[in-house]
């Protein structure tokens, strides 16, 4: 997402993939135990992980972070999102 839209805030990413679990839990999973519940449950955490990220860019006073701003500190720090 971040390489299609570098230009977008880096909020919007969590937003989206947050919104994403949502959908999943709420319409595709009837319990946690199947597997659309741990997808989403995987989704929630990348978007808590990814948060953090967005924490410590924000600290390296980039305000507001952009997708961009994303990429340059996976490249740099934390390859975990790049890697995915």
């Amino acid at each position: 997402m971040c390489l299609r839209w570098p230009s977008e805030p880096a909020l919007l990413i969590i937003y989206s993939l947050t919104s994403a679990a949502s959908i999943i839990e709420d319409n595709l999973s009837q319990d946690v135990e199947n597997e659309n519940g741990a997808v989403a449950a995987r989704v929630y955490r990348l978007a808590a992980v990814l948060a953090a990220d967005v924490y410590a860019v924000e600290c390296m006073r980039r305000k507001p972070p952009l997708a961009r701003d994303l990429l340059h500190f996976w490249r740099r720090v934390d390859r975990y999102f790049q890697d995915l």
